[in-house]
């Protein structure tokens, strides 16, 4: 009868359906025996795939087969002759079994998943890309300015769980922008039922309880992802990396899957610098005519520095014909960003802007409202917005439905006070989540981040800079002696970002690009939280230090507690950073005011007695990983910034 009722299910009572069918199996758990997959170190279930799977559903295969593996012992068979198999059955995506339930693609959001028990069956299933020839064509470059096939990675994933001894096996990943719901639904799975955690990407950073029985309640389930934009740069930092055991590219691309880093195609980024190319260089392989008029007038440089004469109409024009393009499906031309249903627009990355009468003169009405000594400002904002509504509004005459894509940055962070915006712009403001310990600086954020949420007319997404302090110390900015690089003192904040994400959620931000993933647990804490609004921090620090690092956990989790403590301790910067500044940690600031002799000290009796902890082979690894990546790296930049001031 179940069965029945299901194949007759439209798609609109579909969801409504799915909760009551939770709610019965949940109920039938009360009952009936655990769905097992191992028993006394054997193989009790079978995974089941299609003949012809889907990349995403072939990793969730291999995923799912590989952890059970590395919990029990035991390799669950997967095969695709479901009629040979006997007792208890995975079914990933979209399988004969899926079928027989009326369960279909159609009736899913793109990072919808189900997690569904009936009886001696398991579903795993949601809404995957096709590997078919018009998807592999589809136009699209990101953020990070790559190609939507580029996404695809191709990786040996025997190398990448470090399994190298079994030969190469080449698979490819699904794509960061795929619909992927069967993965999703696997990697559920894995993490909820059999309690596995990735807290990195090589084989030490995975948390899980060995067991040669293997059984889990029949709890079915269907969600997706609460943000639809998780995005991060490449994992860099010398903290992270050391973390991660300096990682392999294939092992960094499975863990990004693992983390559903991606989702939803969107992306802004400064998309102008392949103009000059285009419009000025005719030796250029891009060069399409002679359009002098619309870059900057007495300004020079090359591509990524000479901007261009924002109210210029055949500027605005060539944009226009640019969106319409992509979006007629032609693709983006040089290093321009569109994806999806985004065509990006935003201007070079500094604020020498055009010295055209008409240009100063819009200029001038935004400075003189400007106070402060903040990187982000409006002096530049009703200028760089009057010149994208143009283009949006132009971009709705022929494709309505299509939007423009933006940032809030710098010299154009503040909401435009003479631009009544039209409803196709989305915005992401570009906020410096990792400076926040300054009630002045994110007070000052936080003021003109409102004005974006609650007065925008299409999804708002974030750009939030957890590359800082890393990047100042590893790019030498802000030097003691103006040298190159040098070590910074760690900038753990997991209370202040759980609050921030808490409140992004509550504001219905659609997605957040993170530029530069901090360390390892702020990194992981963020990608969860995106993921789950419900997550307990609480919960979730005592998990990774109980269960990473053993009998070395407690005084562990006080080592990171006490950086965190004293990096967002307001009260311990200098009066040269505080009132209405904008400031980033620099060398003294690390190594006088934060770093000091007394939290070394401090510090070093945590590390001390984490290493006195009788801890397994692998803990000791964490913990090894930890001192080298962290503490010895504080170490050296106390040491470095203390020869410094006594050489001077």
């Amino acid at each position: 009868m179940l069965n029945i009722l299901v194949m007759q299910m439209t798609v609109g009572f579909w969801g409504i359906f799915i909760v009551f069918l939770v709610g019965a199996c949940a109920k039938q758990s009360d009952h009936n025996e655990d769905f097992r997959l191992v028993v006394a170190g054997k193989p009790s279930a079978t995974i089941i795939v299609s003949a012809n799977p889907t990349p995403a559903v072939h990793l969730a295969a291999l995923e799912l087969q590989h952890h059970v593996e590395r919990i029990s012992g035991a390799r669950l068979p997967i095969t695709s002759e479901v009629d040979q198999v006997k007792g208890f059955k995975i079914h990933i995506g979209k399988t004969e079994y899926s079928d027989q339930k009326g369960i279909h693609d159609g009736d899913f959001g793109e990072q919808e998943y189900l997690i569904l028990f009936d009886e001696e069956n398991l579903l795993l299933y949601g809404r995957d890309w096709l590997p078919t020839p018009e998807n592999r064509a589809e136009n699209g470059v990101d953020i990070l300015a790559i190609s939507l096939k580029d996404t695809r990675d191709l990786i040996d994933y025997h190398m990448a769980i470090n399994a190298g001894s079994e030969g190469p096996l080449q698979i490819e990943l699904p794509g960061f922008y795929d619909p992927q719901g069967s993965l999703y639904a696997t990697y559920d799975f894995l993490e909820t039922a059999l309690g596995i955690r990735w807290y990195g990407p090589s084989d030490f950073n995975v948390v899980y309880d060995k067991s040669a029985n293997l059984s889990v309640k029949p709890e079915s389930m269907r969600r997706e992802p609460q943000m639809k934009y998780r995005y991060s740069t490449e994992v860099d930092g010398p903290m992270i990396l050391a973390q991660y055991g300096y990682p392999s590219k294939d092992a960094l691309a499975l863990f990004y899957r693992r983390m559903r880093r991606g989702g939803e195609k969107w992306g802004a980024n400064h998309t102008l610098s392949s103009f000059q190319d285009r419009f000025l260089i005719p030796e250029s392989e891009l060069f399409e005519g002679l359009q002098e008029e619309i870059f900057a007038k007495n300004r020079s440089g090359g591509p990524h520095s000479r901007q261009l004469c924002y109210t210029n109409e055949s500027l605005v024009d060539q944009l226009i014909e640019d969106a319409r393009d992509y979006f007629d499906g032609d693709g983006s031309k040089g290093l321009q960003i569109a994806i999806g249903d985004y065509f990006a627009i935003l201007p070079l990355d500094n604020n020498q802007w055009c010295l055209c009468d008409q240009c100063q003169a819009v200029l001038s009405r935004d400075f003189e409202k400007f106070t402060g000594n903040h990187f982000s400002s409006g002096k530049a904002s009703n200028y760089i917005f009057g010149m994208i509504n143009q283009v949006a509004k132009g971009l709705q005459e022929t494709h309505p439905e299509k939007k423009i894509a933006t940032l809030a940055y710098h010299d154009n962070s503040y909401y435009p006070d003479q631009v009544v915006l039209e409803p196709n712009i989305s915005v992401s403001p570009c906020l410096h989540n990792r400076n926040f310990m300054s009630p002045e600086l994110k007070r000052h954020e936080m003021e003109w981040y409102r004005d974006w949420v609650d007065n925008a007319k299409a999804p708002v997404y974030l750009w939030n800079y957890s590359t800082f302090p890393t990047e100042r110390g590893a790019l030498g900015i802000g030097s003691y002696d103006g040298g190159g690089p040098w070590n910074v003192f760690p900038g753990f904040s997991a209370q202040i970002q759980h609050e921030l994400i808490d409140m992004y959620h509550k504001d219905g931000i659609r997605g957040i690009f993170l530029c530069g993933t901090g360390e390892q647990l702020d990194f992981y804490l963020a990608m969860k939280h995106y993921d789950d609004p419900d997550l307990d921090l609480d919960i979730a620090l005592d998990e990774f230090f109980n269960r990473y690092f053993g009998a070395a956990g407690e005084p562990m989790r006080r080592f990171h507690d006490k950086v965190e403590q004293v990096y967002n301790d307001y009260s311990r910067y200098p009066d040269r950073v505080k009132g209405e500044n904008h400031f980033h940690q620099d060398e003294e600031l690390a190594w006088q005011y934060l770093g000091t002799e007394i939290v070394m000290q401090e510090l070093e009796k945590c590390i001390q007695e984490a290493k006195n902890a009788a801890l397994s082979p692998v803990e000791q690894v964490r913990l090894d990983t930890w001192v080298a990546g962290v503490w010895e790296y504080m170490k050296k930049g106390r040491a470095d910034y203390l020869q410094k001031v006594a050489g001077s």
